[in-house]
């Protein structure tokens, strides 16, 4: 295995790891009350709980995902680039559910 597989691997390992740790707090302790990200402000939002339970599942899937994209790098070397492009593609998917399903909750 090249050195530069086995730092993609522990990369994409730690943050799958942080963030379904993250995920799995905020479903946990359900405290979100406001989100800022570029262009998305999301303030005051009533249904806490529900808030709370989108993001924190996004999140705890989008470790799964680089959790699936450390594994794939690990056990399938030579099929390597095709992998990473189909799980990019699916960690970018999560990415524009969640962007979209909290311009829900702005509204």
């Amino acid at each position: 295995m090249q050195p530069n597989s086995i730092i993609l691997m522990v990369v994409f390992s730690s943050c799958g790891i942080l963030l379904g740790w993250i995920g799995n707090h905020i479903r946990k302790k359900q405290s979100i009350e406001s989100i800022m990200l570029p262009g998305l402000i999301v303030k005051n939002v009533k249904d806490k709980k529900a808030l709370s339970t989108f993001v924190g599942n996004n999140l705890s899937s989008m470790g799964f995902i680089s959790l699936l994209i450390a594994g794939s790098i690990l056990l399938l070397p030579t099929v390597k680039m095709i992998v990473l492009l189909m799980f990019l593609v699916a960690l970018i998917a999560i990415c524009i559910r969640l962007i979209l399903g909290l311009r829900k909750f702005n509204k």
